[in-house]
């Protein structure tokens, strides 16, 4: 009877500590909050997700020949910032619209990746699956390169990143932090 007591007690104690919040064992690549997880923090609580797949169509960053002022960052964490001043100056179709729009497993807070972040889904392309990765397959990223009025691309067949212009049609993945 001892016996059933301990066991019965280590069983409930394991459940009560898998329930506690924050104790989700998230690993990269696995399908999480709408997409597949392609970043994890030191903490392992917070990371990033990318979407299930590209967006169907290509498309182009927006803003042809004119500045979107404060969308210029390049650094990890500023790609949903970015994405929300391509919003505010950029009318019409756009990559960032596109990634703003979308809606997966019940999230609706996908945004355009930096540039920075759009290396580290580059980095973690095998986490995510589905990249394309043919000799020339440009992503867009979320960061503008004002001097030339273009925007960084980071190209998943050879990893380089440059800017282009804003007008060319290129592959767009969306992403969210959690």
């Amino acid at each position: 009877m001892n016996s059933i007591v301990k066991y019965v007690t280590i069983i409930m104690i394991a459940l009560c500590f898998s329930c506690e919040e924050g104790n989700d064992f998230i690993q990269l690549g696995m399908e999480y909050q709408g997409g597949k997880v392609f970043y994890l923090d030191k903490s392992g609580k917070h990371g990033l997700i990318a979407a299930p797949e590209d967006f169907s169509v290509l498309a182009p960053w927006g803003c042809i020949n004119r500045v979107a002022p404060g969308a210029n960052f390049t650094h990890f964490g500023v790609g949903k910032n970015n994405t929300n001043v391509i919003l505010e100056y950029c009318d019409g179709f756009n990559a960032a619209r596109l990634c703003s729009e979308l809606s997966v497993g019940g999230f609706e807070d996908w945004y355009l990746p930096s540039k920075d972040e759009l290396e580290i889904m580059f980095q973690n392309r095998g986490h995510i699956g589905n990249m394309r990765n043919g000799v020339y397959e440009p992503y867009w990223s979320s960061s503008q390169y004002e001097p030339t009025l273009q925007a960084f691309i980071l190209d998943f067949g050879n990893g380089l990143s440059f800017p282009q212009d804003k007008a060319n049609l290129y592959w767009v993945r969306a992403i969210r932090s959690f």
